[in-house]
C-alpha cells in the first residue's frame, strides 16, 4: 500500500514529504484493515486506498507520531495541508468512481490514469 500510496505522491502531492504519508499510511491501514476483517469483508487494494483517501484527508493537520514512538510528532504546515488535502479529495472521487465501474478494461483505464507509467497495462 505504501508503495502504491508513494507512486500517487509523486504525481499528485509532492508538496508532502515521504516520512508524514508513511505516519499517516501506519495509523490508518491497519485501522481499515482491522475494521473489514471485523466486518467479514475482504481486503483490496483498490478499497484499501479509497478510504485511505477519505479518512486521510482529515487527518492532515493534525500532529503525526508514530504509535509507541518516542519521536517528536511531526506538523505539516497550512500552505502544505491546504494543498495535500484538496489533492486527496480529487483522488478519493477519482479512486471511488473507478471502482464503481463494470468492465475490467474501464478499470485498469481508470487506474492508469491514476498511477500513470507506474501502473503496469499487463500483468
Amino acid at each position: 500500500a505504501i508503495k502504491m500510496l508513494k507512486a500517487i505522491k509523486r504525481e499528485y502531492f509532492p508538496a508532502l514529504r515521504s516520512f508524514p504519508m508513511e505516519i499517516m499510511a501506519a495509523q490508518i491501514i491497519p485501522v481499515i484493515v482491522s475494521g473489514k476483517k471485523t466486518r467479514g469483508e475482504q481486503v483490496s487494494s483498490p478499497d484499501l486506498l479509497e478510504l485511505f483517501f477519505a479518512v486521510a484527508k482529515d487527518t492532515l493537520g493534525t500532529s503525526l507520531k508514530i504509535p509507541s514512538s518516542n519521536s517528536p510528532a511531526v506538523l505539516i504546515g497550512e500552505t502544505t495541508v491546504q494543498s495535500v488535502k484538496n489533492a486527496f479529495g480529487v483522488i478519493e472521487r477519482h479512486i471511488t468512481s473507478v471502482n464503481r465501474l463494470t468492465t475490467d478494461a474501464a478499470k485498469v483505464e481508470g487506474w492508469r490514469q491514476l498511477f500513470g507509467d507506474a501502473f503496469p497495462t499487463r500483468v
